[in-house]
C-alpha cells in the first residue's frame, strides 16, 4: 500500500487526496488558498521505521525510541459528526441574514414560476435556480472568511463568485440531473450522488478549479465518509419537510384569522383541493412563501456545512464554534 508523503499515513491508489491531511497524492505544491494563507499548511511528519525511526543503518546500541516514535498513530476524524455540522450551520446561516433572503427570495420565484404554467414557467425556474446557485458560492466565501478570521463584504462576495460562476453552471448542469435520477430511483440513491458530489461546489468557487477537477475532488475527499454526507442530506431533507409544514399552518391559520375562506370542503379529494388553492391567490402566495422560508433556512445550512466539511477534509483542522 502506497503512503501519504505529508503526513505517512496509508492511502489506496485511487486515492487523490490524503484522507487524513488533505494533501494531494504524489506530492506537488498546495493549492492557491494555502498559499494565500500559510498559517494552514501542516508540518510534515516523518514515517516511522522498522528500525526505530531510523532509515538505513540500524540504531547504535542502547538507543530507545522517543515516546509515540514506532507505534501506529491513531486515525483522526476526517469530518465532524453531521448532526453537530447540521446544527452549528444552522446557527450561523441565521447570522447571514442578507444572504438567507436571497435565497428565500430565489425559492419563492421558483414555486411562483412553477405554477404559472405558461410560457415563461421554465426561462424563470431556470433563472431562479441560477440565482440560488450564486447565493450559494457567496455562503462558500463567507464561511471560508470566517475560518480564516477575514471580513468578507458582499462585494468580495459576488467579485470572487463570479469569477468562477461559469464553472459553477457546469457543476449544477450536471449535478441536479444526477441527483434528480438518483430521486427517481426510490429516493436514496439521489440523496447518496448529492451527498458525494455536493462539496464540488465549494471546490469550484474557494479553490478555482474546473467542473471535471470539482466533481472529482468531491467524490475524492467523501470516499472514506461518503455515509456522513448522505446522512447530512437526510438530516436537510427531513427539517424542510417539517418546517415547510409548520410554516404552511402558520401561514393559512393567519389567512383565515384575518377572514380569509378555506376553497376547498373538508372531504375533497387531494388532486382537486390543489386545483382549487391554485386558484385563490392569497392561499397559493402563502403556500409558496412557506416553502420558500423553509428551504432557505435548510438550503443556507447546506451549503454552510458543505463548505465547512470541504476545508476540514482538504485542508485539516477542526471547525470553529460560530459566533
Amino acid at each position: 500500500m502506497p503512503y501519504c508523503t505529508n503526513c505517512g499515513e496509508e492511502i489506496t491508489d485511487e486515492q487523490r487526496y490524503c484522507s487524513y491531511c488533505g494533501e494531494p497524492v504524489g506530492g506537488g505544491g498546495r493549492r492557491k488558498r494555502e498559499e494565500a494563507h500559510p498559517e494552514h499548511e501542516q508540518t510534515q511528519e516523518p514515517a516511522a521505521t522498522d528500525t526505530g525511526g531510523f532509515e538505513g543503518d540500524p540504531p547504535p546500541e542502547g538507543y530507545e525510541d522517543p515516546p509515540g516514535v514506532g507505534t501506529p498513530r491513531t486515525q483522526r476524524s476526517g469530518a465532524p459528526g453531521m448532526l453537530d455540522l447540521f446544527g452549528t450551520s444552522v446557527r450561523t446561516i441565521l447570522g447571514l441574514p442578507l444572504l438567507v433572503a436571497g435565497l428565500v427570495v430565489a425559492w419563492f420565484a421558483f414555486f411562483m414560476f412553477d405554477t404559472t404554467g405558461t410560457v415563461i414557467q421554465l426561462p424563470g425556474i431556470i433563472l431562479s435556480g441560477l440565482v440560488g446557485l450564486f447565493i450559494a458560492g457567496m455562503i462558500h466565501v463567507a464561511v471560508e472568511a470566517d475560518r480564516d478570521g477575514d471580513n468578507s463584504s458582499l462585494g468580495d462576495q459576488i467579485s470572487r463568485v463570479g469569477g468562477s460562476f461559469l464553472p459553477l453552471v457546469g457543476i449544477w448542469v450536471v449535478f441536479v440531473p444526477a441527483f434528480l435520477v438518483g430521486l427517481a430511483a426510490l429516493l436514496l440513491p439521489g440523496v447518496y450522488i448529492a451527498g458525494r458530489l455536493f462539496l464540488a461546489f465549494p471546490a469550484c468557487v474557494l479553490d478555482g478549479e474546473s467542473p471535471i477537477e470539482s466533481l472529482s475532488t468531491s467524490w475524492d475527499l467523501t470516499s472514506g465518509i461518503s455515509l456522513k454526507p448522505f446522512g447530512l442530506l437526510l438530516i436537510a431533507f427531513v427539517s424542510a419537510l417539517v418546517l415547510s409544514v409548520i410554516f404552511s399552518i402558520i401561514a393559512l391559520s393567519l389567512l383565515l384569522a384575518g377572514g380569509a375562506d378555506l376553497p376547498v370542503d373538508p372531504g375533497t379529494a387531494a388532486p382537486e383541493a390543489a386545483d382549487e388553492l391554485a386558484d385563490q391567490p392569497e392561499f397559493l402566495i402563502a403556500t409558496a412563501l412557506s416553502q420558500a422560508l423553509a428551504l432557505g433556512v435548510v438550503v443556507g445550512a447546506v451549503q454552510v456545512a458543505a463548505a465547512r466539511l470541504y476545508l476540514t477534509l482538504r485542508y485539516g483542522g477542526t471547525e470553529p464554534e460560530p459566533s
